[in-house]
Order: structure tokens, then C-alpha cells, then sequence
């Protein structure tokens, strides 16, 4: 496991923080991820004998397990000393034991406790030395090495000196040596280079590409704000309208909508063709459609429609594919087979449509591989999606449901990956979500990392592995979240989750053109993206494209909840004051329409602070920290206390809860700087020494992301 998005994690459970001098050591275990594709009940046992060996220690040496991340492990010390005495008995015991090997990094630098968290740049450096010591080594930092150069009992050498990826200033790194401890003799190790890798390089090439390709046409220029120009329509474009249910039972609608989704993701892997995603094709669900109308509202050139009707073992797929601008049916089939040849149905459609689009595909009669060979496990796995798909993320128990569909599919078939990549977007939407807690990380990361090793090139697993990090790196500078998405995106053009997931990362980093870019192409692949949408507003009122931003949020494709709390304070700042109010009490007072309610009252308080109503302001400040103060996301509700401040004068306290808002997970200088709520402060000593430093941090990120 690379720990290097672990810089800043927490969930803020408790505000009360201490910072404060500590050394931080991680550890983590030496090909694991393989492990766990060879043996799945052997990486298990490991995880649990690491436990067995490693708690004992690092608790006889007077420190602090901090948290368990998958196969890695964070602890704690007061004094060097322990740190790595703890480090020379874990290896030790490891390397005897020859179960299995560790890296372990230790670094002395000040950190911020949360309660059972920690983070700050001792955190990231610790991390960044653990990722490249060598199996069963010890690698410090130079302020590690210089409080035990003198020390009889420790015997440190020096090892290279070399600049670490978001560390300004190139390192000195040292080792220990000790008996039973391995000992690093490659004195080369790669460093980080300062400009973008060569592997950034080719992705940023290869999505200019796929955008020249895909999408020309399908953007307006800068001289315009609209999110989709429908006027082009994509030639080599597809959506997959859901298959209607013609069976008599019912219940057999999951199965209907899992052969629609099944063909989506197949086609969706087919080089040069844009296909649309589920989300905007099944709001047509059940109604009749034109499809010269559909295909200009997709933006599309071609429609696959068709129904199913299972009968006992019996499939009978009508299937027609349909050229948006003439209404033309370009082809039209049958197909009566058995359940049992359920995959071979799937192939021999999107084989037609590859054939009639004259799309290419590497090699003479390439099949598309099934997730899976086992059609009971096939079975489970549409229905938990199906109910995945409906709980969407406000409906814990129909998460709960899917998951345990998942694993019965993954119980029948061990090598499934896609369900296992699907059992972690249900972890860790429960973690995220509802219940966080480490035991889901964990859960998330496992199924994750089991995924990987069935199939490495699953976009979806990458996808869960880049939300997943993004969660655990609730500060900056999310890079480990951003390189998994990006290679999702690699793997899978037209995989939306991954757009949108990249696009949101983006901005919350200020990287907003970036965002836009990704969001636009979201919106291209859905586009009836209820995510997507709202995002890009927000990207417009940090842009101070004001109109812009609230003519996407009065769009009917505003889906509400938070959403319209932003919505409101773009109606304000444009001098719609009671239209403002009005969006935020129709969020209080419909409880459809979820969102945080320490967000709420904080967007009450801009609105009252700038209409005068200081009482007022205040008591909703008050309110927004007793029911936020703690909460993984109370970051946001920061920011807009300090606006409300801003608006009302206080600048000290302004301030000091930008301050607070860096120190919790969005230390974002383009999002201050551009947000207009804060213009009274710009000739605020403390604030112009706070966003010097933040825009030097924000730059050596933008420069390395």
C-alpha cells in the first residue's frame, strides 16, 4: 500500500486539537496487494499477526498507535528514542519471524492531534520515507538522525539526500542499522522531479486527445458559459436507453436494467466511442421517446433500444439501433438463447453495433471479457447494483442490501473483481456518509486491494481507489485520489464516476480550470448529471462569473439540497435577497431535501450578515458550531463563518476562521482569494500573511499535481 495521500488526513470527530512535537513512524507491509490476489485468507491472517506484533511494541515503547490504514500502520512517540527503538523491535521481530517484511518510515516534525487522528507535514514526510525504504529497513529524516547521533544504542547512517514529492526542500534521509534490521545499499533512489512526470505528461496528452476527438464541437469557447453546445452532434456517440421489462414478473426489472447498465459498461470500453451514462438514459425509463428529440438532448447520433423477457431458462432479447437524426433503424434483431448463454447475447449485440458504426477494434474478432463466467453470481451482482444504483447516497439500509448481494456474488464466484470493487463504493459510502469509522476504511481498502489483484486494469476499482483516498486525505493535496482517478480515466474514457470525482478534487484544490475541464466532459458522457451541474456553478462564482453560475443553478437540472444553498448566496451577491432566504427555507423546511444543518445556519449567516441583521448572524453562527464542531466536512461551514465575519467587519475573527478552515481540510488560496464575500479583508495584515503562505503551498501543489 503507497501511504503518500495520507498528509492531513482526518475526520475532525472532536475540534479540540493539540499541536505539538512528536516523532511519526509508518509501516507498511511488503507486497501485500499481490498477496492478496495469490491468498486471500493468508493476507488476512497477516494483517491480523502485523496487529499481534506491532501493538505490543510500539505500547511497551510509550507510544501511540494512531490508526491502521489497510496493510499500514501510523504511530506516535514522544521522544525519538522510543521511535525508533519500537522500529528496530518491529523489524527485528518481523524479519525473524520471515512471515513477512516491512518498510517503516520515522520523521520528528510538529503535528496536529484530533483526537485519534493526526496530521501535518510530519505526518506527510514520515509517509513519503515509508514509501521508499527498502523491504525490512528504517529510513529517518535528518531531524530523527541528529537527536540520536549521540546516542550509543542507535546506529544511524547516512543513506541520499533528494527532494520528496510535496516537500519544498530536498531531504536528507539516513538509515538504521541493527541486528536482525535490513540494511538499503542502493544509494539511488528516484527522486521527484519538479516539473509534471512523464506520466502526468501522457495522461494530461491523452485527454487532449480523447477531448479533440470526443468532444470538438461539443464545447463553447471561453467567449461563453454554457456548460454543452447540442448543436454538434458527436458522429461515433452512442446511449443505451433502458431495456424494457417485458417479463411477466415484476421483479425481474433489476434484471431488465442490468443488461442495460452490462451493455453501457461494454461499450463504454470500446476504443473511440463516446457512450452516455446510466444516469441520463434512465430518466427516460418508461416513457416513450422520440429519438430525433433524445438524440439532440443527449447529443448523440445513434440510440440502442430494446426490451427482455426472461421465461424461466429462456432469454429473448428485441433489440434496434437507431440514427438520432432521421429516426433511421440502422439495424433491428432478435435473440432467443438460454440463460446460459446470457454473455454470449451481450457480445454478439455490441458486436453489431461495432460492426454498423465501423469502429475498430484491436484484432480480428475481439470479445468483450465477461465480469464473470458464473451466471448465479452474475445474478447477485445486477441486483445489488440495482439497488446501489437506487440508494444512490441517501438510503443506508438499500446500501446495506446491495453489499450483501455483492458478496454472496463474490461468495459463488471469488474472482469477481467488478463486485468487489462495488462492495468498496458501498464501504466507503457508508464511511463517508453515515458511519465514519475505521473499520469501513479498512473494509473499503481490502475489497479494493482484492479487486486490483484479480483484474489491474478495472477502471472501476481505480475509481474506488481514488474515492476512497480522496476521503482518507481530507486536506491537501489529495495526489494519491488524483493519480487513481487519472488512471481510471486512462483505462476508461467514458467512465463518468471518474470525471466527476477528478472534476470535484480539482476544485476543491482550486484548480479551477482543470475542474471545468473534467466537469464538461462529465456532463458530455451524462448530461443529465445532477452532480455535475452544480458543480460547475460553483467553479463559476469562484471565476466571478456570477449570471453564469446562477442561470446552471435555476436550471431544472439543479437537483437542490446543499446545492441551493450555494444558490442562495448567488442570489444575494447578485441582490435577489429574498429569493436567497427563500432557497434556504425551502432546504429547512422540506426534509427531501438534505443537507448538513451546521452548513445551513452558516448559510444564513452570510445572508443575514449582509443585510445587516448582526444578532441575527450571530445566533446562526452559534448554531453552526454546536451541531458542526467535530464533523469531517465542518471545513465548509468554516469558510462561510468567516464570510459572514467578513461581511459584518470582524475581520480578526474573519481571520481566524479562514484559519480554522485551512487547518480542517481546505487550506485553498484561489477559493479565498476569489470568493466576494471576503473583499473587506484584503488589507488585513493577518490575512495577507495567511494567504502569502497558502499561496505558496497552493503553487508548489499546483506544480507537482
Amino acid at each position: 500500500m503507497d501511504l503518500t495521500d495520507i498528509n492531513n488526513f482526518a475526520y475532525y470527530f472532536n475540534m479540540n486539537s493539540s499541536r505539538q512535537l512528536a516523532a511519526i513512524m509508518f509501516t507498511d507491509i511488503v507486497g501485500y496487494t499481490a498477496l492478496m490476489g495469490r491468498d486471500e485468507q493468508k493476507a488476512f491472517e497477516l494483517l491480523e499477526k502485523n496487529r499481534q506484533i506491532q501493538k505490543p511494541i510500539i505500547e511497551q515503547h510509550n507510544g501511540r498507535w494512531i490508526k491502521e490504514l489497510g496493510d499500514g500502520v501510523m504511530a506516535s512517540f514522544n521522544t525519538v528514542s522510543d521511535a525508533v527503538a519500537a522500529a528496530i523491535k518491529i523489524q527485528q521481530t518481523c524479519n525473524a519471524a520471515k512471515e513477512f517484511q516491512l518498510r517503516i518510515g520515522i520523521h520528528l516534525g510538529e503535528v496536529v492531534f484530533e483526537d485519534s487522528d493526526v496530521f501535518g507535514d510530519g505526518v506527510n514526510i514520515a509517509s513519503r520515507l515509508q514509501a521508499i525504504a527498502n523491504p525490512g529497513s528504517i529510513f529517518i529524516s535528518e531531524s530523527v538522525y541528529n537527536s540520536i547521533a549521540n546516542k550509543k544504542e542507535f546506529q544511524p547512517k547516512f543513506f541520499t539526500e533528494q527532494r520528496l514529492k510535496n516537500v519544498k526542500e530536498p531531504i536528507k534521509i539516513y538509515q538504521v542499522v541493527a541486528d536482525g534490521v535490513a540494511i538499503a545499499h542502493q544509494q539511488i533512489v528516484q527522486k521527484m522531479k519538479p516539473k509534471r512526470n512523464v506520466f502526468v505528461i501522457a495522461v494530461s496528452i491523452i485527454i487532449i486527445l480523447l477531448g479533440t476527438y470526443f468532444f470538438k464541437g461539443g464545447f463553447t469557447s471561453a467567449k461563453n458559459d454554457q456548460v454543452v453546445n447540442a448543436e454538434a452532434t458527436m458522429a461515433k456517440s452512442i446511449a443505451v436507453l433502458p431495456f424494457v421489462n417485458m417479463s411477466a414478473d415484476s421483479t425481474q426489472e433489476y434484471f431488465s436494467d442490468g443488461m442495460t447498465e452490462s451493455l453501457i459498461s461494454d461499450l463504454a470500453q470500446i476504443p473511440g466511442l463516446l457512450v452516455i451514462s446510466r444516469n441520463s438514459v434512465f430518466q427516460y425509463k418508461g416513457k416513450a421517446v422520440n429519438p430525433t428529440e433524445v438524440g439532440k438532448e443527449l447529443n448523440v447520433s445513434y440510440l440502442l433500444e430494446g426490451s427482455v423477457q426472461r421465461s424461466g431458462d429462456i432469454l429473448r432479447f428485441n433489440v434496434q439501433l437507431i440514427k438520432t437524426k432521421d429516426g433511421f433503424h440502422v439495424w433491428a434483431n432478435k435473440f432467443d438463447r438460454q440463460v446460459k448463454d446470457l454473455f454470449e447475447i451481450q457480445d454478439d449485440i455490441s458486436r453489431h453495433i461495432i460492426d454498423s458504426l465501423k469502429i475498430a477494434i484491436a484484432g480480428p474478432g475481439k470479445h468483450l471479457k465477461p465480469p464473470t463466467e458464473n451466471l448465479e453470481a452474475y445474478d447477485y451482482y445486477l441486483q445489488g447494483h440495482y439497488l446501489a444504483r437506487k440508494a444512490g447516497a441517501g438510503n443506508r439500509k438499500l446500501i446495506d442490501s446491495a453489499i450483501s448481494l455483492f458478496e454472496k456474488a463474490i461468495a459463488i464466484d471469488p474472482k469477481f473483481a467488478l463486485a468487489y470493487a462495488d462492495v468498496a463504493k458501498g464501504y466507503n459510502a457508508i464511511n463517508f456518509i453515515y458511519d465514519p469509522d475505521p473499520k469501513w476504511e479498512t473494509k473499503a481498502f481490502v475489497a479494493t486491494e482484492q479487486a486490483l489483484s484479480l483484474d489491474p486494469n478495472l477502471a472501476d476499482a481505480y475509481v474506488a481507489k481514488g474515492n476512497l483516498a480522496w476521503t482518507l486525505s481530507n486536506g491537501f493535496p489529495h495526489e494519491k485520489a488524483i493519480k487513481e482517478l487519472k488512471h481510471a480515466i486512462q483505462l476508461n474514457p467514458n467512465l463518468v464516476e471518474a470525471h466527476e470525482s477528478l472534476g470535484s478534487i480539482y476544485f476543491h484544490i482550486g484548480l479551477l480550470d482543470e475542474a471545468l475541464r473534467e466537469l464538461r466532459i462529465a456532463l458530455t458522457l451524462d448530461p443529465a448529471s445532477r452532480f455535475a451541474h452544480p458543480r460547475v456553478a460553483r467553479v463559476f462564482w469562484y471565476q466571478q462569473k456570477f449570471d453564469s453560475a446562477l442561470s446552471i443553478f435555476r436550471s431544472p437540472k439543479n437537483p437542490g439540497g446543499g446545492w441551493m444553498r450555494e444558490q442562495a448566496l448567488v442570489l444575494w451577491y447578485l441582490g435577489e435577497t429574498e429569493e436567497a432566504f427563500k432557497s434556504l427555507d425551502q432546504i429547512k423546511n422540506d426534509q427531501r431535501l438534505e443537507t448538513e444543518k451546521s452548513d445551513l445556519a452558516a448559510g444564513y449567516a452570510v445572508l443575514y450578515a449582509g443585510t445587516g441583521k448582526k444578532n441575527e448572524a450571530e445566533a446562526e453562527i452559534k448554531f453552526s458550531i454546536e451541531h458542526g464542531q467535530g464533523k469531517s466536512h465542518f471545513h465548509h461551514a468554516e469558510h462561510l463563518i468567516a464570510s459572514a465575519y467578513a461581511l459584518m467587519g470582524e475581520t480578526t475573527k474573519a481571520v481566524e476562521w479562514l484559519q480554522k478552515t485551512s487547518d480542517h481540510g481546505m487550506p485553498c488560496y484561489p477559493l479565498f482569494k476569489n470568493d466576494p464575500n471576503l473583499k473587506s479583508l484584503k488589507n488585513d495584515p493577518g490575512y495577507i500573511s495567511l494567504m502569502g503562505k497558502l499561496r505558496k503551498q497552493w503553487e508548489y501543489y499546483k506544480e507537482n499535481l
